[in-house]
């Protein structure tokens, strides 16, 4: 039994010290950018988010369809006043843009539902020394790439 109970132990032990992806590419990161990075201590780092191919389909659908509405916005204030030719090529060059928009979107709209991971956004909070050698707390916002790589990172003011 005593056996038994050290076996789920060390399984237990060995299960919690794995690093994820993502807590790996943040300990590289530490390692390399860090000025004491012996001095890290790491509180917590939490996805925030995923974003996916097809949520930033849809996000550039929103902005296409905002364009649309202006487009056209316009050309019914236009369409009230006088019809002088300018007006009715200005009219027509509208039309043709958001006929471009329209097939934009129906261009991008194949993919929208796909699930891949485009990249994911992190919360890190970590303790390290400064320049001057005393501790100090710092809350990140990271960026990472499908491929688990660091591509942006932003100091969330204490």
């Amino acid at each position: 039994m005593k056996k038994i109970i050290a076996l789920f132990g060390l399984l237990v032990l060995f299960a919690c010290t794995k690093e994820t992806p993502i807590e790996k590419s943040v300990s590289e990161y530490v390692q390399t950018n860090l000025k004491d990075p012996a001095s890290y201590e790491k509180i917590s780092i939490k996805v925030l988010d995923t974003i996916t191919v097809g949520d930033q389909i849809r996000e550039e659908k929103i902005g296409y369809e905002s364009i649309i509405k202006e487009y056209a916005e316009r050309n019914d204030e236009l369409r009230k006043g006088v019809q002088s030719e300018v007006i009715k090529a200005y009219l027509k060059d509208n039309n043709n843009q958001i006929d471009n928009y329209r097939k934009k979107i129906a261009e991008r709209c194949k993919d929208s539902s796909s699930t891949e991971t485009k990249y994911y956004t992190v919360s890190h909070k970590y303790r390290t020394n400064n320049s001057f050698g005393a501790k100090e707390l710092y809350n990140d916002i990271i960026s990472i790439d499908k491929n688990y790589k660091i591509t942006d990172r932003h100091a969330i003011d204490k």
